[in-house]
């Protein structure tokens, strides 16, 4: 439906599908030839039972990527039966060269209909699906940091004001958790104004008076 309305996208392909040369996506991903190598620094992370699903922890490095692109024909959706049609669709395969002993290798399948034509243009497509990381904590900040999963609202109005606030206030909380990240010996001054300190401050305060009374 993208395809055919002209919307321009760049998502990560989850499920294998048919193309038009009978052979599968994944498949024809893997046969394109490698057009270059880059390096990505990949985060680290906990482990993590959720959607039914077990993922390993794994821990920070930097990883070396080899780079495939093609443009390949898929089928339509078996949602859509009795459409034969072929799509034409832009690939890039990213696989990781040297994964640790006994890591599954990085490897991300992209879809996308933006230029693949030179390595420059597949590199800022790469550029762009690596802002997932940051875009992925700016939402933790925003549902656990405002608890905005946690709120009674009654009214669709009431959701839209709180998240226009909300989310100014996740961008905060983000900055401070990345420079907490990559210089933990800077101050949060950098960041926050003195108004701003003093609440964060009398917050804190208070919360450590609330501790002591309800443990003593």
């Amino acid at each position: 439906a993208k395809v055919d309305n002209g919307e321009r996208f760049l998502i990560r392909a989850k499920v294998d599908r048919e193309t038009g040369s009978g052979v599968s996506l994944w498949n024809e991903m893997e046969s394109a030839s490698i057009i270059g190598q880059k390096t990505v620094a990949v985060s680290q992370r906990g482990p993590s039972d959720q959607e039914r699903t077990t993922r390993p922890a794994r821990p920070a490095r930097v990883v070396p990527l080899d780079i495939r692109a093609k443009q390949v024909l898929i089928a339509a959706p078996r949602t859509c039966p009795g459409d034969n049609s072929l799509i034409p669709i832009n690939t890039v395969y990213v696989v990781e060269t040297n994964p640790p002993q006994g890591s599954e290798p990085l490897k991300w399948r992209l879809l996308t209909t933006e230029a693949i034509e030179t390595f420059e243009q597949v590199l800022r497509l790469i550029g762009f699906y690596e802002q997932r990381w940051i875009i992925e904590e700016f939402h933790k900040c925003w549902k656990t940091g405002c608890r905005a999963e946690d709120r009674p609202f009654q009214s669709f109005d009431t959701v839209e004001r709180f998240l226009a606030i909300s989310c100014h206030i996740a961008i905060r909380i983000l900055k401070l958790h990345r420079l907490a990240q990559l210089s933990p010996d800077s101050s949060c001054a950098s960041v926050l104004d003195d108004e701003e300190l003093a609440c964060l401050q009398a917050i804190v305060s208070d919360n450590q008076i609330n501790k002591k009374l309800k443990t003593n």
